[in-house]
């Protein structure tokens, strides 16, 4: 470099070389200071739980949201659950109205006896639904306290079983055992909607 110099001294040392050889310094110590003052900056990519994603880069922060879906759920239609829910009204008023009403209603398999005679028949082993009026029923099975005791014993026997019961009397023992145990209960006179709004309400427990 220094034999380079003393031979081109008289050129250097010329306004042409000067110029050329000044350019050239900028232009290398401009790329190094650029290459110095340069923050790589890559990004990186926090997960958080769910679906939610963080892109940070540098000081910015994207947040991209995605939809959450909900777990999926066996949800059936009103019409699916009419299709296959078992009620039986125990009562000794065969013609009692919300029967008809319910049948009308989309409830196909609603029906209505008078009494059962065997808690292991398969009438009450394949309802899902008992409304058990509290008077005039549970005679042949002997219970003393009649539709009650008979409602208690099929809620005893059948825990995942639903048991409402039912009277048109506004007065009566408050604190027997089958009023603690039912899932529900009724007035007798309570309007058919009421019977259905309780099924509705059973079959989504």
């Amino acid at each position: 470099m220094l034999d380079w110099l003393n031979t081109n001294r008289d050129w250097v040392f010329s306004g042409v070389g000067v110029t050329i050889i000044g350019g050239l310094s900028t232009i290398f110590f401009s790329k190094k200071d650029d290459k110095e003052n340069t923050i790589e900056v890559s990004p990186v990519i926090e997960t958080n739980s769910g679906n939610n994603i963080n892109i940070n880069i540098g000081q910015e922060n994207i947040e991209s949201n995605y939809i959450k879906e909900d777990s999926k759920k066996d949800d059936k239609s009103i019409e699916d659950v009419q299709n296959h829910v078992k009620i039986l009204f125990i009562d000794d008023d065969t013609k009692f109205k919300v029967i008809s009403i319910l049948k009308n209603s989309g409830w196909i398999h609603t029906r209505i006896v008078k009494d059962i005679n065997n808690l292991d028949s398969k009438e009450v082993q394949q309802t899902d639904i008992f409304f058990v009026d509290i008077q005039g029923v549970g005679k042949k099975l002997g219970f003393q306290d009649e539709g009650l005791g008979l409602a208690n014993a099929l809620k005893t026997k059948y825990p995942d079983k639903k048991v409402v019961i039912y009277s048109a009397e506004t007065r009566g023992d408050r604190f027997h055992q089958a009023l603690k145990n039912a899932d529900d209960s009724l007035y007798k006179n309570a309007e058919p909607f009421q019977f259905q709004q309780t099924i509705e309400n059973l079959c989504m427990r």
